[in-house]
């Protein structure tokens, strides 16, 4: 079970524009692999540094815990996503001839997760009624 939950090295570039989706996708299978092989807390990290790239491996040569290691990756490959790119992204999204409608929604909704949309609505209190 341990060898078919293992997961692939990790070489992502932090350019790319797709590297946040990889970095996720890539840490829980790691979770994943962790959990399932029951590895030591103090060995975590040994696991880690021999599941990345030497590329990966450069951000991390100088952690001394996980905790630490994971928290370094993550800053360099999640950056912040800029809330008015989303929105616009959103607003001039527009149905391809060889989508269906389904595919359509799906794709806004997969654009709205970044436009942090929130509730506006008041909540009622003694003074509003």
């Amino acid at each position: 079970m341990e060898k078919l939950l293992k997961p692939n090295q990790l070489d992502i570039d932090p350019d790319s524009p797709t590297a946040a989706k990889q970095w996720t996708h890539w840490l829980k299978q790691f979770e994943n692999f962790i959990e399932v092989s029951r590895v030591e807390d103090d060995n975590i990290l040994k696991v880690l540094q021999n599941c990345i790239s030497y590329c990966a491996y450069e951000f991390i040569n100088d952690c001394s815990t996980y905790t630490e290691a994971i928290q370094i990756l993550n800053d360099v490959y999640l950056k912040p996503k800029s809330e008015i790119f989303a929105r616009h992204l959103l607003a001039t999204r527009k149905q391809l001839a060889t989508e269906s409608i389904d595919q359509f929604v799906q794709s806004l909704k997969l654009l709205s997760k970044d436009c942090n949309f929130r509730d506006v609505r008041l909540k009622k209190t003694k003074m509003n009624i």
